[in-house]
């Protein structure tokens, strides 16, 4: 009977060396193809803008090829521009259809659109692109 035991402690212990040494390795993976994401605030109410589209484009010769269309979820974040791409280091522009999302609430924009454009340099890295913005004026850093 204790060999029984022994013997099911034994397969469960390397079982879970197998799962964890998989898992370890799916993070690394992870962690070696950075990503581009953005989180857009209201900066009039002091809340998430849910449903404001954008588009990520990558310029490549003296072209902007588009990448990936998202839109904010309930919280304001977007975290689907790659569609499972691979980060390139590059120079990147992301386009936020604001006037859509004003007139959605009824509001006024000056701006119709805001675009960002950064620069990857290190493509293991993560890029947070936040876009604070109200009708009349908008900002952006470099999230983490």
């Amino acid at each position: 009977m204790y060999k029984k035991v022994i013997c099911t402690l034994v397969l469960s212990l390397c079982l879970f060396k197998a799962v964890l040494t998989t898992e370890r390795g799916s993070l690394k993976r992870f962690r070696q193809n950075g990503h581009i994401s953005s989180h857009v605030l209201n900066l009039a109410t002091g809340k998430p803008s849910p449903n404001v589209e954008a588009a990520l484009y990558i310029k490549r010769n003296n072209d902007w090829v588009l990448v990936g269309r998202d839109i904010s979820n309930q919280d304001g974040r977007m975290n689907n521009f790659l569609n499972n791409s691979t980060l390139e280091e590059a120079t990147y522009k992301l386009v936020f259809e604001t006037e859509n999302y004003y007139r959605s609430q009824n509001l006024e924009t000056f701006y119709p659109q805001v675009l960002i454009y950064f620069k990857v340099e290190n493509n293991t890295q993560n890029f947070h692109v936040p876009l604070v913005m109200n009708q009349y004026g908008y900002s952006t850093y470099r999230g983490s």
